[in-house]
């Protein structure tokens, strides 16, 4: 039977399209729910401050009145202008186990994004690679992600290749136990570079909440703009990303370094609350909030996420990252975490992947972004 792509316009079909993986991942005992407030806003364009240099689009595929799979199309003007490409990404891609209805849904992007004056597309991707849903699971189905990965069945690699879509890029993540030893050659490294009077390593400053965001998307743009894919972050883009995570951080785990007063790196670790959520079911209210904060600041969360480790480009060289990840590992363990998540690491990465293995790391996830061309 043919399969029908409706693009999503109403609210019934925006419950629909945000309602899907509930249906789809029911009996998967390691889908963790994204929460069903954060969905709503992600897709909202009141709400959205992608949209404020991006376009995007949404779509439905059905047979009859039954939903059988969703994929967004976008284009990030931002990401368009620094990249100098006219590639755009799709996204929040989910399917049944059928090509037809892949294949129809992938043909639904790239016939908008043609539309938008694109040559290629990259994805999974939602909007750009600043958000949670990045590339498709392809190794590592044996446990819930940590929080801000994305999730999906083995074979969805085999849907997305059927439909024509290349590799573009592998991504890693890194597992480290609390229990690692850094190496001699790190503990060195720090202790010359603290021993630098120009430099100062802090820890993030709660009262000055909004401005320190906007520091970590300083060192962040700085930081990661030569890896592939990258996009530009806005402040607010952060600011929306972040809303829950003043209440759930350990500040002893997000800091700072300056150099002669200059902002210089920023390293970020957050508790990995999927380990609530998959509890919850994707709410917050009235329980899931006071479950959260109960597990958070009780120290009862057992793994977190190394969300961003960086230093701009002229202070690399004085061991402000050994000090970051000392001082991260230190304070994981005396709160408690027994492992943490390095990840999203690009495979041509060649200094990043070793340095993480070098302290420890076990690669145990791989993610595939996927690239076709929009002749």
């Amino acid at each position: 039977m043919s399969v029908e792509i409706v693009p999503v316009r109403t609210c019934a079909q925006r419950r629909a399209f945000i309602r899907l993986p509930f249906d789809f991942y029911r009996d998967d005992p390691h889908w963790v729910p994204p929460l069903l407030m954060e969905m709503r806003e992600r897709i909202d364009p009141k709400k959205n401050p992608f949209l404020d240099h991006g376009r995007t689009a949404y779509f439905l595929a059905r047979r009859h009145d039954m939903v059988l799979g969703r994929i967004s199309a976008s284009v990030d003007d931002n990401f368009v202008e620094f990249q100098q490409t006219k590639t755009g990404q799709f996204g929040f891609f989910e399917s049944i186990r059928d090509p037809q209805v892949a294949a129809a849904l992938i043909e639904a992007a790239r016939n908008w994004l043609r539309d938008q004056g694109m040559e290629r597309a990259t994805g999974p991707l939602a909007y750009n690679g600043n958000d949670n849903d990045y590339g498709c699971l392809i190794d590592g189905f044996d446990g819930p992600p940590v929080m801000m990965y994305s999730y999906n069945p083995p074979w969805y690699a085999d849907l997305l290749e059927g439909c024509g879509l290349t590799k573009a890029r592998d991504v890693y993540g890194y597992r480290m136990d609390t229990t690692a030893q850094a190496p001699e050659i790190v503990h060195q490294v720090a202790e010359e570079c603290l021993a630098r009077p120009e430099v100062v390593v802090r820890p993030v400053n709660l009262r000055d909440w909004n401005n320190e965001l906007d520091r970590w998307v300083e060192v962040y743009n700085e930081a990661w703009a030569r890896n592939w894919g990258f996009s530009p972050m806005t402040p607010k883009e952060f600011r929306h990303h972040a809303a829950l995570l003043k209440y759930v951080i350990d500040p002893e785990l997000m800091m700072f370094a300056h150099v002669d007063g200059e902002l210089a790196g920023a390293a970020l670790t957050i508790p990995n609350i999927n380990e609530v959520l998959i509890r919850n079911r994707g709410r917050l209210f009235p329980l899931g909030w006071l479950t959260m904060l109960w597990m958070i600041k009780g120290h009862r969360v057992r793994s977190c996420r190394v969300t961003t480790l960086g230093v701009k480009r002229p202070y690399r060289r004085l061991g402000i990252g050994a000090v970051f990840y000392l001082r991260t590992l230190e304070a994981g363990r005396r709160l408690g975490y027994q492992w943490g998540d390095m990840g999203w690491i690009i495979e041509d990465n060649d200094a990043m992947n070793r340095a993480i293995i070098l302290m420890g790391g076990r690669r145990y996830r791989t993610w595939r972004v996927y690239q076709t061309d929009l002749p």
